[in-house]
C-alpha cells in the first residue's frame, strides 16, 4: 500500500489502483465480479479469526475498501454481509465458501475506507492502518 500510495497523485486515483492491483477490479472500479489479482499476499500475516483458508482475504478487505471509498462505508458495510449469504445472486452473493471471516475482512474495509474518505488517516497511512487492525 504504501508503493502505491507514493505512486499515486491523488487519494482516488491511489483508491483505483489499490482496487485494480490488490482486488481484481478492471481500472479500479468496484465490480461484482473482479479479474485476477495482480499480486497474491496468501494468508499469513491477519490476525485470527480473519481468515478462511479460500486464499485471498486481501481482496475482501480491499474490495469493500474500494467500494466503501467510492460509495459509502456503511453501503460496503451492508455489502460485505450480503454476499456471504448462499445464493443471494443480487449483488453476486456466494454460492459456495461464504464465511463470517469474509464478512468481517469486508467491514474493515469499509472502515478503513471511511477514516480516509473523512481524512481521519492520508493515503500513506492506510499501510500502517492495515498492519494494526488486520
Amino acid at each position: 500500500m504504501k508503493r502505491i500510495a507514493g505512486e499515486s497523485s491523488t487519494t482516488d486515483q491511489f483508491v483505483r489502483r489499490a482496487g485494480s492491483d490488490l482486488a481484481g477490479f478492471p481500472n479500479g472500479e468496484w465490480t461484482v465480479h473482479p479479474g485476477p489479482q495482480k499480486v497474491g499476499f496468501g494468508e499469513s500475516g491477519y490476525s485470527e479469526g480473519l481468515v478462511d483458508g479460500d486464499g485471498h482475504p486481501n481482496r475482501h478487505f480491499t474490495g469493500n475498501f474500494v467500494f466503501g471509498y467510492q460509495t459509502a462505508p456503511s453501503v460496503s458495510k451492508v455489502a460485505a454481509v450480503v454476499r456471504e449469504i448462499p445464493g443471494f445472486g443480487l449483488i453476486g452473493g456466494c454460492s459456495t465458501g461464504c464465511s463470517s471471516q469474509d464478512v468481517k475482512l469486508g467491514k474493515l474495509g469499509a472502515d478503513a475506507a471511511g477514516e480516509l474518505h473523512s481524512g481521519k488517516i492520508d493515503k500513506a497511512d492506510v499501510g500502517d492502518w492495515i498492519r494494526k487492525n488486520l
